[in-house]
């Protein structure tokens, strides 16, 4: 006669003890705001080496990762004003927070994603915009080009200033010359040499 061997499991009441995990996490990010405040202050008040000194009495370096992502969670602490009670426990994903797009940190606290279990959150990173160049100079060394390539290059860049709302300029020892119907040959060739789409015959 063979015996079962499984095991009930009794039925247990999880949120007590749930319950219990929040509230001690939420006071870990009440603690996380308030070590990135000090550390925030402390940076703002001290000059360099004063806050070097203070950063190697509480067991970092000033240039530690620790101590950057609290300096970027004091510069953001506006942002969770409203959210303080619903943060993680984490530092790591606070600063996830913190350094994101205001307007994702929104949408995330829109939809209820900023609570006391939540992961860390895709960071996508803000690309900063370059503003363009008013003026773009491009200099031909002459001194090594051949009267072909001199050629080439003018005919190359006939109406390209129209065309792209710029200014070419030759310098003055340069004459801009008609082409020699003797040298079309080569200098077509020539610029066949610099198009792969073009063959050009030996």
């Amino acid at each position: 006669m063979t015996t079962s061997n499984a095991q009930t499991t009794t039925t247990v009441d999880l949120t007590p003890f749930v319950n219990r995990f929040i509230t001690a996490y939420k006071k870990s990010a009440i603690n996380v705001i308030e070590l990135a405040t000090v550390i925030g202050e402390t940076y703002a008040t001290l000059n360099e080496d004063q806050f070097k000194d203070f950063c190697k009495k509480i067991g970092y370096t000033n240039r530690s990762a620790y101590v950057s992502k609290m300096k970027t969670i004091y510069g953001n602490l506006g942002r969770f004003k409203d959210v303080m009670k619903d943060l993680p426990g984490n530092y790591t994903t606070i600063y996830d927070l913190a350094r994101m797009p205001l307007e994702d940190f929104e949408k995330l606290v829109a939809d209820g994603s900023v609570k006391p279990t939540m992961k860390a959150p895709k960071v996508a990173k803000e690309v900063t915009q370059k503003t363009p160049a008013t003026t773009c100079v491009v200099k031909v060394s002459w001194n090594t080009m051949s009267t072909i390539g001199l050629m080439a290059l003018q005919r190359l860049l006939t109406g390209f200033d129209t065309q792209y709302g710029c200014k070419i300029e030759f310098p003055e020892f340069v004459q801009v010359m008609e082409i020699d119907p003797s040298i079309q040959d080569k200098l077509e060739k020539a610029l066949a040499a610099n198009d792969p789409a073009v063959e050009v015959a030996a």
